[in-house]
């Protein structure tokens, strides 16, 4: 079986994103237009990089999950995406009910629905709406 280890080339990508926020450095006068603005930067790459691994071949892919061996079937590609996007949207959740990420609600909602609908079009729906732990998302 394929086997991946706990850092990735993608985890560590989007934590360096989150080391922002956990240094305060998005602190500012203008906060709530600067955490939107994170925001924002965050779900385009989190789809970017769902979009391009999902359509990618066998070899990038391994590459992009850091994946020690070639192979990675498409099964395999569905749960690192479902467990990459299950862990991203927790973390702007956790991040918007604590306070750490101080963006508009309704800027950050209307952000969060448009990039679930941008991962729906990536698979008609089938595999990123059962994220691990949280139930079948549907929309």
């Amino acid at each position: 079986m394929v086997s991946s280890s706990s850092s990735t080339p993608l985890t560590d990508f989007f934590n360096s994103f989150w080391a922002a926020v956990d240094g305060r450095a998005l602190s500012s006068l203008e906060r709530s237009t600067t955490a939107a603005a994170f925001l924002s930067s965050l779900l385009e790459c989190l789809v970017f990089f769902v979009k391009r691994i999902w359509n990618d071949t066998v070899d990038h892919t391994a590459l992009f999950l850091g994946i020690q061996m070639q192979g990675v079937a498409q099964v395999d590609k569905e749960r690192e995406l479902r467990v990459l996007v299950g862990e991203q949207f927790r973390r702007i959740w956790e991040g918007l009910t604590s306070k750490r990420l101080r963006a508009d609600h309704s800027a950050a909602g209307t952000l969060v629905a448009q990039n679930l609908v941008s991962l729906r079009h990536i698979d008609g729906g089938r595999h990123f709406f059962n994220v691990p732990g949280a139930g079948p998302l549907t929309m």
